[in-house]
């Protein structure tokens, strides 16, 4: 038996053949720290196991970032769905150190979001999602800095491809937003397309096509844009596992290097 906190728990527990009485006192200690409800798998209520798999489920992604108010957003998304296309993701926002996470946005269950998150300098944030919209491609969307719900700017054209990957990149003389899909064409090459958001008037653009596994192709994982030249560089793993670096001049695309 074991008593804790002056006798207001209580544990007293039953042992067969010979015992080590230390060891049962450490095995009362932890069953008093951890308060267990149930004893067994089956004494379990069915809607206790859906309630621990909803929160199980609802998991936080590796996509979150740092706004220039130094507000944080992140995307959680329900990993108990079954297909990769019904996780709808969910947009949170910490905003302090005083205040606790809000949900900012629950997205249409085919709308997964894996690319990273931008700003603009006084903290509106950007993001895209990886189907939807008129060409079934992705949405670009906005949240204000100043709150609010995300407003879709633009549907990804058909031709953009689908499953936006890598990081997104937003052109701070311009607004343009740049961006990477890798499910342009069927297996097994897989092209990918660079394309850009204008925001004025807003519309998507395919700036250039890649062009398969190995060449320039593969899963694009992410985008720079020097805004000197205009040029669109880029990473992007193939299936034999090489990775190339690339440079994007308007639809042309050339290999600068495979890295080691």
């Amino acid at each position: 038996s074991y008593l804790h906190m002056g006798g207001r728990i209580g544990i007293l527990a039953d042992a067969e053949g010979d015992s080590d009485k230390g060891f049962l006192n450490e095995v009362c200690m932890h069953i008093a720290a951890f308060r267990p409800q149930y004893v067994s798998p089956d004494m379990i209520p069915a809607t206790v196991i859906e309630k621990e798999k909803e929160i199980a489920g609802a998991q936080v992604t590796g996509n979150f970032s740092v706004s220039p108010t130094g507000a944080v957003f992140g995307v959680a998304v329900d990993r108990n769905a079954m297909n990769y296309d019904t996780r709808a993701p969910k947009l949170w926002k910490w905003a302090s150190p005083d205040s606790s996470a809000s949900l900012v946005h629950s997205f249409a269950a085919s709308a997964n979001i894996s690319a990273q998150i931008v700003f603009d300098a006084v903290g509106n944030a950007f993001g895209v999602t990886e189907l939807g919209g008129t060409g079934a491609s992705g949405q670009v969307w906005r949240v204000a800095a100043t709150g609010g719900a995300a407003v879709v700017q633009a549907s990804l054209p058909a031709t953009a491809g689908k499953y936006t990957s890598g990081n997104l990149f937003r052109d701070p003389g311009t607004g343009q937003v740049f961006g990477l899909s890798y499910f342009k064409g069927v297996a097994p090459t897989h092209e990918g397309a660079v394309w850009r958001w204008t925001p004025t008037p807003s519309a998507v653009s395919v700036e250039a096509t890649l062009t398969g596994w190995g060449t320039a192709g593969g899963k694009p994982q992410g985008v720079l844009v020097d805004s000197a030249t205009g040029f669109v560089y880029g990473v992007s793993v193939g299936n034999n596992g090489d990775t190339q670096l690339w440079r994007a001049n308007g639809a042309t695309i050339t290999v600068l290097a495979t890295l080691p």
